[in-house]
């Protein structure tokens, strides 16, 4: 390592060693599939993704580790949506060509029996399936007429006899269905605009439908995603709900979305996706503010659905005939690349571990090789220190560390005797604690093992590095940003409290200088390259930050005068809420006059048009656009 110093030791509190699994590592994954996938499902006890291909009558299992496809089943019939049963043992399929639900067994992954609905209710398709409690199957119905649906219980214990319920009530456009974590409720989102959401009592064999939602205020009920306390569900539009009442808590950005397995976060995929740059944005779901944006790899377009992976390690994406996403190194979002090979990092924390370490906390980094490539070799952990104004330049291929700057080479346990110490099977775990004058500075870890039979290149293996953003004082917190939407250079107000004086203040990447500044209240000017669905950061003296929403994504709850004469001439309405001002308008790609413009709804007088449909769309100097359809007459 050439240079490789050691850092003052004042940089470290003792540090120990232990054995310790569960490592990943971090990586981009891009797995191309045989035809478009329409649903998947992750299974966390085989370490797999079971995904439905209906183009190609497939059912594919991949896994999540290498992600290779490791088996496939065929069950004929267009298999569509699709959920794992709450122990495990089976994959629920819905064949929508078949007017069936396939059976499969996860212990062997074969096909093990057909659940019938066409033949006894006369259903010739089925969409989406969940499993409610043990033994009982609900699946979306369509009887054969347009888009509509019926919801149907199907009775594993007693022959399989399936019966409709929730009232016979008709749902439309290919309903899909989420089980609460609890499976008494079973939540079932429409597809058709406008949009509706219901939820059904499952611990009743009617499963009666005891909520909906008052019609119209609800929008992206197509796609929706349950938080695992089962209080809130996610809806496609951005919209949180409260699932007892389908009362709104407020917004996220708009697009699919998958909670993590703890709970903390939302991952949702923005509904520009594939026009790039392509991302999943991280939300805390407390607060529901943009914590964090992860930029993915493949070239997708239309995005199918949006999956965790296990001890939210991962997030995986379904788009067109791609799964992409992202593996995170423990959480961590926040890697660079190391060799590539059988060796793991993995440094503690959720999510956001890479970007913020307290210095009064003890941070863990644990190491290991999970093949078992390099069991027995000579493990380093290397610590490298820098502040804001330095740039490191790696030059050891492999190796993230630069060699001209000091370092600290971790090579042996100082808590015990001292002498080699070799990796173990479980791997090792450092734990160390960093004193509070080193707050503001990033320290990057890098795990090395020394064994020239196992390595690629005939020395070293190396794994990601991690940075660690590292931390002190009081978090800013912010309460009220007024207004939530705004035009590049319009004043805006933030109110919290914790504002260090100094604090640092970023809009949509752009650092601005406070107008007024307070402990409580901040005003700024937006920048003139505000752009729409971004955020607003502050960051404090001594490196807390905190990140909130700004400029979302207009939502339109609903439209008003939808037809029109050919002649032009009618005003009309979207009702909903976000838009700014200065909007500005076309119908069918023909320029038109917006006559009112208020926060909650837009008037847009059609201009002449062919007799036919066309799309309304509204464009704010924020770079937000919305549409909606019209129609000439």
């Amino acid at each position: 390592m050439n240079k490789l110093l050691l850092l003052v030791l004042a940089l470290l509190a003792p540090l120990t060693a232990t054995a310790q699994t569960g490592l990943e590592n971090g990586n981009a994954v891009d797995v191309t599939l045989p035809g478009n996938g329409f649903d998947f499902a992750v299974d966390d006890s085989r370490s797999l993704v079971y995904v439905s291909i209906p183009s190609t009558n497939q059912v594919l299992a991949i896994s999540t580790l290498s992600f290779a496809v490791v088996g496939q089943i065929s069950p004929g019939g267009n298999p569509h949506g699709i959920d794992i049963s709450g122990d495990g043992s089976t994959l629920y399929v819905a064949l929508s060509g078949a007017g069936s639900v396939a059976v499969v067994d996860l212990g062997t992954f074969t096909l093990s029996s057909t659940l019938n609905v066409g033949s006894q209710l006369g259903h010739p398709s089925t969409w989406d399936v969940a499993e409610g409690m043990p033994g009982e199957v609900f699946v979306s119905a369509n009887p054969g007429s347009g888009g509509f649906a019926y919801i149907t219980r199907i009775d594993r214990n007693n022959g399989n006899q399936a019966t409709r319920v929730a009232g016979n009530r008709i749902i439309r456009a290919g309903p899909t269905m989420r089980t609460s974590p609890d499976r008494t409720a079973l939540y079932i989102g429409e597809g058709f605009s406008p949009n509706s959401l219901y939820r059904l009592d499952i611990t009743q064999p009617t499963a009666p439908l005891v909520l909906e939602d008052n019609h119209g205020s609800v929008s992206g009920t197509q796609y929706t995603a349950l938080h695992p306390l089962g209080d809130r569900i996610f809806l496609s539009s951005g919209q949180v709900l409260s699932t007892g009442s389908f009362n709104q808590l407020g917004t996220i950005g708009g697009g699919y979305s998958a909670i993590s397995r703890d709970g903390s976060w939302a991952f949702a995929v923005p509904t520009s996706f594939g026009q790039g740059p392509d991302r999943v944005e991280v939300y805390d779901t407390t607060s529901l503010a943009l914590a964090q944006t992860i930029t993915l790899q493949c070239p997708t377009t239309a995005v199918a659905a949006v999956a965790t992976l296990e001890q939210d390690r991962g997030v995986l994406v379904l788009s067109d005939d791609r799964i992409c996403g992202r593996v995170l190194p423990g959480g961590s979002l926040c890697s660079l690349p190391g060799t590539g090979e059988d060796l793991q990092l993995l440094s503690q924390g959720n999510v956001l571990n890479c970007k913020e370490v307290d210095t009064a906390d003890t941070i863990t980094i644990q190491l290991r090789s999970p093949g078992g490539t390099f069991l027995g070799s000579a493990p380093i952990l290397a610590l490298q220190a820098y502040d804001a104004a330095t740039t490191l330049f790696p030059s050891v291929p492999g190796l993230q560390l630069d060699s001209n700057q000091p370092s600290l080479v971790v090579t042996q346990v100082l808590s015990g005797p001292l002498g080699p110490f070799t990796l173990p099977p479980q791997g090792l775990t450092y734990q160390f604690q960093v004193a509070p004058a080193w707050a503001l500075w990033t320290l990057r870890a890098q795990g090395v093992a020394f064994d020239p039979g196992a390595a690629a290149n005939g020395v070293y293996a190396t794994t990601d590095a991690h940075d660690l953003a590292l931390v002190s004082g009081q978090t800013p917190l912010i309460d009220t940003v007024l207004p939530l939407s705004a035009q590049p250079g319009q004043t805006v107000t933030i109110l919290g409290s914790q504002f260090d004086p100094g604090v640092e203040v970023t809009i949509d990447g752009v650092v601005v200088t406070p107008l007024i500044q307070t402990d409580t209240t901040i005003l700024v000017d937006a920048p003139a390259t505000l752009g729409c669905d971004t955020a607003i950061r502050l960051r404090n003296s001594g490196g807390r930050s905190t990140t909130v929403p700004f400029n979302p994504e207009p939502v339109v709850s609903s439209t008003i005068n939808v037809t029109g004469p050919s002649a032009g001439g009618t005003p009309f309405v979207m009702l909903g809420s976000g838009f700014v001002g200065g909007l500005t308008a076309t119908v069918g790609g023909a320029p038109a006059t917006v006559v009112s413009n208020t926060s909650s709804s837009v008037v847009v007088l059609t201009p002449p048009g062919a007799t036919g449909a066309a799309q309304v769309v509204v464009s704010a100097p924020n770079g937000c656009v919305v549409s909606a359809p019209f129609t000439y007459r």
